[in-house]
């Protein structure tokens, strides 16, 4: 049965890849901001939950994705880290445009 998309907090989501057949070493779960910008991929979706809690406070995900990215505050580097020892597979970090 499909993942139906979770909003475990406000602002994040977590969906299936519909491109991916989930599978083992398949990381076809995607956390989302509301936007659809991509943070990071699971495998699992206890996984997801549990780091959905982990970068809940991180910042207001309720904001635009623009917002957020023109926060001097956010820092790439600082939300990597906050993920780090999870199973989490974290992308690329957009640049803010004026990077």
């Amino acid at each position: 049965m499909p993942l139906e998309p979770i909003e475990p907090h406000p602002g994040l989501r977590i969906a299936a890849d519909p491109n991916k057949t989930p599978g083992i070493g398949v990381y076809h779960l995607r956390l989302t901001h509301h936007s659809g910008q991509l943070l990071a991929l699971f495998e699992y979706v206890d996984d997801a939950l549990c780091v959905a809690d982990l970068i809940a406070d991180f910042t207001d995900w309720t904001r635009t994705a623009e917002e957020i990215l023109a926060d001097p505050s956010i820092n790439a580097a600082d939300f990597c880290a906050r993920l780090e020892g999870t199973p989490a597979v974290i992308p690329r970090p957009p640049k803010a445009r004026d990077e």
